[in-house]
């Protein structure tokens, strides 16, 4: 398994990532391999692997799988459920570091869940329209099949910090996580002056996520409910 720390993204399950090859390499010292595993660990600012310790860390990560090694130096890692993660440690190059999965609370039905993209989706469609970019912008909105790729592929134009960023992937109710995410979408595209040219995004470790999602499946109940793992920096 990879322990890879992250900041500065909006992290959340049914979303693929794509991470630069250089930069897994630089922070976890190893080569990805084909259906890793990749715990996620979400830090409070950006730091160099030297500097961090068990502090700068939020206790929520996220659990996800290799599923791409791309011959054009990028990976795909595909973001599965979260969990509880505490950093007891680093020492020798070796992060110490237990976790256990943290349940959502599934106050939202797939249909719910839907319904709120669809009408998030529509009034940013409707707001893109507006513009002479538009056209361009469409296309991608129809391309995001759910909320979480919409917030996480728009986090950087909807302003979100990177407390607002976690506080999403902490929500324990799929209710209030929809709720954070639909709040900033749905004011972004009301806003006559939050877009007038598409910003440039900063960069970022991640070049894109994709348009597939997971399954219906939610928590992989059948899985070892703790674990311990370790990175070798």
């Amino acid at each position: 398994m990879m322990i890879l720390p992250v900041s500065g993204l909006l992290m959340t399950p049914e979303v693929h990532y794509y991470f630069q090859k250089d930069y897994i390499e630089r922070l976890t010292k190893e080569k990805a391999q084909q259906d890793e595993d990749v715990l996620f660990l979400i830090m409070k600012e950006d730091k160099k692997p030297e500097e961090m310790t068990a502090e700068d860390f939020y206790p929520v990560g996220l659990m996800g799988t290799v599923t791409e090694v791309e011959s054009d130096g990028s990976i795909s890692v595909q973001a599965k459920y979260r969990v509880d993660a505490e950093v007891l440690g680093y020492e020798d190059g070796k992060w110490d570091v237990s976790c256990s999965l943290r349940p959502d609370i599934a106050d939202m039905d797939e249909q719910s869940r839907e319904q709120a993209y669809k009408e998030v989706q529509g009034a940013l469609l409707q707001f893109v329209d507006g513009f002479q970019w538009g056209i361009v912008a469409r296309n991608y909105v129809l391309r995001w099949k759910n909320l979480e790729e919409m917030c996480v592929a728009l986090s950087y134009q909807l302003g979100l910090s990177d407390e607002e960023k976690y506080a999403i992937l902490a929500a324990d109710s799929l209710s209030e996580r929809y709720r954070l995410m639909e709040r900033p979408s749905t004011n972004s595209s009301r806003s006559p002056g939050s877009a007038r040219t598409p910003r440039r995004p900063r960069q970022s470790p991640t070049r894109s996520c994709t348009g597939r999602t997971l399954s219906k499946s939610r928590s992989p109940s059948s899985r070892k409910s703790w674990t311990r793992c370790t990175r070798r920096a």
